[in-house]
């Protein structure tokens, strides 16, 4: 079995070492202890760092004042934050795994995601679209859309903020 130990070294600085220890019989039938370890001390510092820089990304994607939504390259919501959620009254179940024009009033919804997930369309300019709400009122949302890409550069989704722009039509 491997165990995560922490060893003080002399000059008292903590090292964590991933250690597998297992049994061992002698010859003339002593039995010992032999183990092996590694110290992942660095690794498991960065594994914390990087959980940290995660709960952080969580807490600003939720708590953001802009409503914000992530697809995958079929169209459908993989992740939606309280803002969109209190903007247009639904929870996440009602929302995540269903394409985003199903939540759209205009019908060229589903061209237009279709085309950006291709590569076309333009990135640059904000555009305006009206979303349902679950209570079956229309709201007015400027929204902005950037491309998601993997590691080697193939686009895996659509990131989109939406700004409800209802007031200011009303103006």
């Amino acid at each position: 079995s491997s165990d995560l130990e922490v060893v003080m070294t002399g000059d008292g600085v903590t090292h964590e070492w991933l250690v597998v220890k297992f049994p061992l019989v002698s010859p003339d039938g002593r039995r010992f202890i032999g183990g092996v370890g590694m110290d992942v001390h660095e690794q498991r510092k960065a594994e914390r760092a990087l959980k940290s820089s995660e709960a952080g990304f969580r807490e600003l994607f939720h708590d953001a004042p802009v409503a914000y939504h992530e697809l995958d390259t079929s169209g459908r919501i993989v992740r939606v934050n309280k803002t969109e959620l209190a903007l247009l009254g639904y929870t996440a179940e009602e929302m995540v795994g269903r394409p985003i024009w199903e939540f759209c009033v205009e019908n060229t919804s589903k061209e237009a995601v279709a085309a950006k997930l291709r590569g076309g369309g333009n990135f640059e300019e904000a555009f305006q679209r009206n979303f349902l709400r679950k209570d079956g009122s229309k709201i007015p949302v400027l929204i902005r859309d950037r491309l998601i890409h993997d590691a080697s550069g193939v686009i895996c989704g659509i990131r989109t903020t939406m700004q409800d722009i209802s007031e200011l039509k009303r103006t």
